[in-house]
């Protein structure tokens, strides 16, 4: 029995000491990066887009999915006015909905 306990403690006290060997290493030699890359969830709508309304919730649905970490973008491809009167409708509904244009979301995306 003595030998099991002793064991176990050997053991427990090698796994602190690797740990704290490490988490020094880390923070001696490691650089602080973002291990998570932002998700965006876009929804290209242009003239030809067809019940908008469902994509868009079908969006939402899927920023749900991430826990709200996504962000949920409207692709403006050419939009009409009445596409974004509903975007606006829905953007009151969901305030962090965003619209932008291509070359916005390729400027954010390269940040």
């Amino acid at each position: 029995m003595a030998l099991f306990r002793d064991s176990l403690i050997a053991l427990l006290a090698a796994t602190g000491l690797i740990t704290v060997f490490f988490l020094a290493v880390k923070a001696l030699f490691g650089k602080e990066k973002d291990l998570c890359s932002p998700v965006y969830l876009v929804l290209p709508v242009g003239e030809k887009t067809k019940d908008m309304e469902r994509a868009v919730s079908v969006l939402q649905h899927f920023r749900r999915e991430y826990g709200g970490a996504a962000r949920a973008v409207v692709l403006d491809c050419g939009m009409q006015e009445e596409q974004r009167r509903m975007v606006r409708i829905l953007q009151r509904e969901d305030p962090l909905l965003e619209v932008l244009q291509e070359q916005a979301l390729l400027a954010e995306m390269k940040e």
